[in-house]
């Protein structure tokens, strides 16, 4: 793997998924330079926190484009999908219980 640029968004948000810029400019950047494969994050939970449908989509994007999303700090199962559905149960149970 090779290390192609470093975004650090610091004072962006994950819980206002409208306002951010960066996941779209991520998806323009793999269609126009198409430069890299794998995005990787320090943990899932701080790549979005605009819910399981705003995750879902990310998840849907990123992987059409081609793109494996990979979070640094998670213990996941190996099978992505598995975590993501997991990762959407948490967060609707967290909801349900008003954490």
């Amino acid at each position: 793997m090779v290390l192609v640029d470093e975004i650090i968004l610091k004072g962006v948000s994950g819980s206002l998924p409208g306002k951010r810029d960066d996941l779209p400019q991520l998806l323009e950047r793999k269609r126009s330079a198409d430069d890299y494969d794998v995005l990787l994050v320090q943990r899932l939970d701080r790549l979005t926190r605009g819910g399981t449908s705003h995750g879902f989509w990310i998840d849907h994007e990123f992987e059409k484009a081609g793109i494996t999303i990979l979070a640094t700090g998670d213990d996941l199962p190996e099978d992505g999908r598995t975590s993501r559905r997991t990762r959407g149960e948490r967060c609707a149970v967290c909801i349900s219980w008003g954490r």
